[in-house]
């Protein structure tokens, strides 16, 4: 879908943006994490660290937020845009019957003249193809259409023509997928019991992969950049002790501490 292609690509330029902020608090003191601070004055220190995290927790939050915003913005524009496209091709329609409509009794006009008219219409002499009038001219235009075959009936056609049915074989890999067992080994078994020569069928393996994330505003942002919900895995939920720790934050939020760094 467009809008989720609009997402991604604005996942993407989130990623670079903090790529360069990442890059550019590097570069303004080397060595810098949040779990010892700055490299000249080391803090790992549970508060410490908890402000700093908070901070650049912060900083996503309002990220995310401006960029709530601007969709919230993009979208009106393109609800608009819409509604200015649909009044152009209308007036453009209207334009074009207004057109030939208000020019109709000319071109009946000059029509008639042009057949009519008896110095354009000299025995033994051809009606030139092209005649000066005023700023313009008028002129004949011959449009040749080939021979042409249409079909009528095909069915009745196909039954006299047999040789040129083409009859197209669509296998049903959805349905058929249901109906096949994984067997020990990795053999794959169709019903009826016949087990599949290796290379017909692969089985991938159940896998899982972690994705680190932040959760602002009620959206998961990778850490690492990407879509989360960009493939069809399952969430198995929090890593234990998951709960607790952030219980265990939320008691030792006490007044906060955002500065400087």
């Amino acid at each position: 879908m467009q809008e989720t292609t609009n997402h991604s690509a604005l996942d993407r330029i989130m990623e670079r943006a903090l790529k360069q902020e990442s890059e550019r608090v590097g570069a303004r003191e080397e060595g810098y994490n949040i779990l010892r601070g700055r490299a000249s004055n080391p803090d790992d220190s549970l508060e410490e660290q908890a402000r700093r995290a908070n901070h650049h927790m912060m900083r996503l939050m309002q990220a995310d937020t401006l960029r709530e915003q601007h969709l919230a913005e993009l979208e009106q524009v393109r609800e608009f845009a819409k509604g200015l496209i649909a009044e152009a091709d209308r007036l453009e329609g209207q334009l074009q019957w207004d057109f030939f409509k208000d020019t109709l009794p000319d071109r009946t006009l000059l029509e008639q003249w042009y057949l009519e008219a008896p110095q354009f219409n000299k025995p033994g002499r051809p009606r030139a193809k092209s005649i000066p009038v005023g700023l313009g001219r008028l002129r004949t235009a011959t449009k040749t259409t080939p021979q042409q075959l249409v079909l009528a009936n095909e069915a009745a056609l196909a039954e006299k023509m047999p040789g040129y049915v083409k009859i197209e074989r669509s296998f049903r890999w959805g349905d058929a997928k249901k109906t096949l067992e994984v067997a020990d080994g990795g053999k794959v078994i169709v019903p009826g019991g016949e087990v599949l020569e290796p290379g017909v069928v692969t089985v991938l393996p159940l896998h899982s992969e972690q994705t680190l994330l932040a959760v602002v505003n009620g959206h998961e942002l990778p850490l690492k950049g990407g879509d989360p919900h960009g493939d069809d895995g399952h969430d198995d939920g929090d890593e234990p002790g998951a709960d607790d720790a952030d219980d265990a934050g939320s008691d030792a939020e006490t007044d906060d501490v955002f500065g400087d760094l």
